[in-house]
């Protein structure tokens, strides 16, 4: 839990600080761009520490690499780090809800399984993840799509509805810390 609560610190000060600066009227995407392949690749590594799946934990490490090539792709094809990664976010939420189902799945047939799933921390970090990421797959894959066709006032729609599935995940990772601590017997 202590690589989750420095992820989750390192998330909420970079998107802070993304926020800080749309508030400012700066283009934020250029920072965006840098930080959502880091976060990626930290979450990548946290699912490789939780599974016991030894060819998920391969499928994870592939994933991370494959996730650099994608970032470095999407800016090129944009032309600038200054646009929307629609490619790399699109990725970025297809790979993240297929480990999480995955995960998931694997929660629900442990045969091990001695406590409810509500009382299992990486049950809520895995279902927060599910839900963001499958949630704002339409948002990530026509994000450039929406700027450039949506009337000025309905522009901001697609990211709110974001920043809502954000925050609902946020929500729920925190759940994760305040399930009670396991007891050895």
């Amino acid at each position: 839990m202590r690589n989750l609560a420095w992820f989750q610190g390192y998330d909420l000060l970079t998107t802070g600080v993304t926020l800080s600066l749309g508030l400012l009227g700066r283009n934020n995407l250029w920072f965006a761009n840098l930080d959502e392949p880091v976060a990626f690749i930290w979450l990548m590594v946290l699912f490789r520490f939780w599974t016991t799946h030894p060819r998920a934990r391969t499928a994870y490490g592939v994933a991370i690499g494959v996730g650099l090539i994608t970032s470095a792709a999407g800016i090129a094809l944009n032309r600038s780090i200054f646009q929307f990664n629609d490619l790399f976010l699109t990725f970025q939420s297809l790979i993240l809800s297929a480990a999480s189902m995955f995960e998931l799945g694997r929660l629900f047939m442990a045969p091990d399984q001695e406590s409810p799933l509500t009382q299992v921390p990486l049950f809520w970090v895995l279902s927060g993840t599910y839900f963001f990421s499958l949630g704002a797959l339409v948002i990530h894959a026509l994000g450039n799509h929406f700027v450039r066709t949506l009337p000025l006032h309905l522009v901001g729609i697609p990211w709110l509805l974001r920043a809502i599935l954000y925050y609902v995940q946020k929500l729920m990772i925190a759940k994760a810390f305040l399930c009670p601590k396991p007891t050895s017997s």
